[in-house]
């Protein structure tokens, strides 16, 4: 049961998830260029807890990014290190494509390394935003790997790695 709740607290984190929400209940957000200088996707903001954490899709809409602001505000709010983290670590999935298909877990576990490495190389370990994210990662998940997620541990070290 702990596996599972750590799973959805990160799906809540971090994550590509597809979520269909009407169109009345998003808004069309600007936060000016694309973390990596590349070209910027759409982003939307969603009202707070509706969706429980920022999500890369793609699949067969074009690639975007939703956030929910509730959740971020646990981890220091829209704009803190923390957000411009996690919104590198999404733009990562997009430009690798992951939120295009579908994934097996073993597939999920590799990229979410692969977002994480994304987000490092954007800034740097010593950043404010690496540590944000590192530090959610510390309170969110376990040390140790779960079937389909890295833990914190393997997070860390990766961001460690690639920053």
């Amino acid at each position: 049961m702990a596996s599972n709740m750590t799973w959805r607290g990160l799906l809540s984190l971090v994550g590509a998830f597809a979520v269909f929400q009407s169109a009345e209940a998003q808004q069309l957000a600007n936060f000016g260029p694309a973390p990596d200088g590349g070209p910027p996707v759409q982003e939307f903001i969603f009202p707070p807890g509706s969706l429980g954490g920022l999500f890369a899709r793609g699949g067969g809409f074009p690639p975007r990014i939703d956030y929910d602001p509730g959740r971020i505000g646990q981890f220091g709010g829209m704009g803190s290190p923390f957000f411009r983290f996690t919104r590198a670590h999404e733009y990562g999935h997009i430009r690798r494509n992951h939120a295009q298909t579908p994934q097996t877990p073993q597939q999920y576990y590799f990229n979410e390394l692969e977002a994480d490495c994304f987000a490092a190389g954007v800034y740097s370990w010593s950043s404010a935003e690496v540590q944000a994210g590192a530090q959610a990662y510390r309170s969110v998940l376990p040390n140790y790997d779960t079937p389909g997620m890295p833990g914190s541990d393997r997070r860390i070290a990766t961001l460690q790695q690639c920053g």
